[in-house]
């Protein structure tokens, strides 16, 4: 299953300059009209949204120098639930990524509806890890990007399946998960989802903006030759046999009709 929100960055510490290939526009923040201009958004069931509590913090308050910060979307515009990719170049050491509603929201004109989160993994014990110097419950940050996967056992799903790591995930309304998974088929092949596509920005050369932390760069690097050395002996099913482990969501519900 996947899901996009629209996305806003902030860079963090400052680094030496990076070449870029384009000049950024000035920043400049856009003021979203009353409930009163909405016309026939309101009819549609805008006022109610609009009712929820806003964040004010989604204005650029402390614009950064030229080519400090620039950032594009793959796309112009998305219908609701469509996945789309941002691209970012910084000069900082790293950014966080968070997606706001625009909208009137008692005048504070948008609500945060995601950030980039971390990942907790929860079986540290297994194959997939192993070298990794992973433990219960640490966190990898920057692996969850706006397009994510989830287990969902009221859906059709393989079984036994194995969670290695559950990150919690805010993307629109309601509060959900992602998740790292392995399963084997019945033809004995291991099935490996990485559970977001930003799994990528852990390992060499990927190109990726702002590069994982070193320990999380050494946890998915390790789990990476791991799963594809296993991948590669095949059939991993029959090395590496699926243990059922689907951890607590903490009351997060999943969305529907995701496996």
């Amino acid at each position: 299953m996947l899901a996009a929100c629209a996305l806003a960055v902030a860079a963090c510490t400052a680094a030496p300059p990076a070449r870029h290939a384009a000049r950024p526009a000035a920043p400049r923040a856009t003021r979203a009209p009353a409930p009163a201009a909405a016309g026939t958004a309101a009819a549609a069931g805008t006022p109610a949204e609009n009712a929820l509590p806003g964040d004010p913090h989604w204005r650029i308050t402390h614009p950064g120098h030229l080519y400090q910060l620039e950032g594009f979307t793959d796309r112009t515009d998305v219908l609701p639930g469509t996945p789309f990719r941002l691209f970012v170049s910084t000069t900082a050491g790293s950014f966080r990524g968070r997606a706001f509603r625009m909208g009137w929201y008692g005048d504070d004109l948008a609500r945060l509806v995601w950030t980039s989160p971390a990942t907790p993994v929860t079986d540290p014990g297994s194959w997939v890890w192993a070298g990794g110097g992973v433990h219960a419950g640490e966190s990898l940050p920057r692996l969850v990007g706006p397009e994510f996967d989830q287990v969902n056992p009221a859906e059709p799903t393989p079984r036994p399946i194995e969670v290695l790591a559950r990150s919690p995930v805010s993307c629109g309304a309601a509060p959900t998960y992602s998740d790292v998974s392995y399963y084997v088929a019945a033809s004995g092949a291991g099935v490996f989802d990485a559970g977001t596509e930003d799994w990528i920005c852990a390992l060499p050369a990927a190109g990726c903006p702002a590069p994982a932390p070193p320990a999380v760069r050494r946890a998915i690097q390790t789990a990476t030759a791991n799963i594809l050395t296993a991948f590669a002996a095949g059939p991993a099913g029959r090395a590496h046999p699926a243990q059922e482990l689907i951890p607590s969501t903490g009351g997060r519900p999943p969305l529907l009709g995701t496996t």
